[in-house]
């Protein structure tokens, strides 16, 4: 298998991932009392990441180090904040029947300062990332300004899930230009070689 197949390989799951984020989101507006949302975000955020993986794959090139250094950060925020939302999925419903006077809205120490560090850990990668798109990208600069504009979204009341729908779209953009082979991962004299 070659590195281009792998890549046109993330990115259908990539796709497929993000429009389940989608819909899982767009769900919860619908029936906030279910969990069955949250389980299906934390089964398809650690899909959705294979397709970040591959929206950098496809131009590591162009993004040099800087590009490589946000990467980095964002890929440690995002496996974070992934991590935090299995804790929540799974674990939050076993502690809310052991100790009901658990108030999720107001966590105590270290419980707070964890989700505080995820949250900013990702929201400098997604800025990071979103420069070094608006600097170097060769394939779509505006997935940049999705990235920058999800931070926005993140802290903008009311507080939920709203951010996840800028980067399932930049997500399905990029994975998109790779499947239909609009974008390789290696150049075609490479691969003969």
């Amino acid at each position: 298998m070659t590195l281009n197949q792998v890549v046109r390989t993330f990115a259908i799951i990539g796709i497929i991932a993000a429009i389940a984020n989608i819909a899982s989101i767009t769900y919860a507006y619908i029936d906030p009392e279910t969990n069955v949302t949250n389980i299906i975000n934390a089964f398809v955020s650690g899909l959705v990441f294979i397709g970040l993986i591959c929206s950098y794959l496809v131009q590591t090139k162009e993004l040099g180090g800087f590009g490589l250094i946000s990467f980095i950060v964002l890929s440690i925020g995002f496996i974070l904040v992934s991590g935090l939302e299995w804790t929540i999925t799974f674990a939050g419903p076993v502690l809310e029947s052991l100790s009901p006077s658990i108030n999720f809205d107001n966590l105590p120490s270290p419980l707070i300062e964890g989700m505080a560090a995820s949250f900013l850990t990702f929201n400098i990668g997604l800025l990071l990332f979103g420069i070094s798109l608006l600097k170097s990208s060769k394939i779509s600069r505006w997935l940049g300004f999705l990235f920058i504009i999800a931070i926005a979204a993140n802290f903008a009341p009311p507080m939920d899930d709203k951010a996840w729908y800028f980067i399932n779209i930049s997500i399905i953009w990029i994975c998109w230009k790779v499947w239909t082979r609009k974008v390789t991962a290696v150049s075609e004299s490479a691969n003969s070689e």
